[in-house]
């Protein structure tokens, strides 16, 4: 909020696609809770009545007293922050809403991607030891049903449409490039 251009950044990346926003409520779920906090106390300001959850009403309301957004941009924000089509916003949503990939260095987005691969992959058997452990969290083309939580397939799906079918694995140096890139 306190970056000059914060309501245009936030408007672009609302404007990203599905799987875009999915890997900033990803990546969300995982930041420490200092990295956080500001966003904690923002959601606790919108959060009125303290049941958990932001109503289109509340944002709209919320905005208004800011006076920094129009009720178009309102309602664009609400809709892109909504994922899942719910009807309304939970902590998590507006987290992905908020957090800034480009404030983040290479270095730090990678090791939040690794983190998000390993999640999206799910837990992996050791075969080989330390050095199995030491891997580079990876989800192969081969691999097939890596979830039964359709959201995760179509992530994976949407990933895999915008790589060149050479690229047999997804790592976080994939995704990273691909963010980077806006190619999602």
């Amino acid at each position: 909020p306190q970056h000059p251009r914060f309501a245009e950044r936030l408007l672009r990346r609302a404007g990203r696609s599905w799987s875009y926003r999915t890997l900033c409520a990803f990546i969300g779920m995982g930041l420490d809770p200092e990295r956080i906090m500001r966003m904690r106390l923002l959601f606790r300001r919108m959060d009125t009545d303290g049941n958990g959850v932001i109503t289109r009403k509340k944002f709209h309301s919320f905005a208004e007293q800011q006076g920094a957004l129009s009720a178009a941009d309102c309602d664009a924000l609400f809709d892109a922050a909504d994922l899942y089509d719910e009807h309304f916003l939970d902590f998590k949503n507006l987290v992905m809403l908020c957090v800034d990939l480009d404030s983040f260095s290479d270095l730090e987005l990678l090791k939040e991607l690794r983190s998000v691969l390993s999640h999206l992959r799910g837990p992996v058997a050791p075969t080989g030891g330390r050095a199995e452990v030491l891997k580079e969290p990876t989800v192969e083309r081969s691999s097939g049903r890596v979830s039964e939580d359709p959201r995760i397939m179509r992530l994976l799906g949407d990933i895999w449409a915008v790589l060149d079918e050479s690229e047999q694995e997804i790592n976080a140096r994939v995704v990273l490039r691909l963010l980077r890139s806006e190619a999602l």
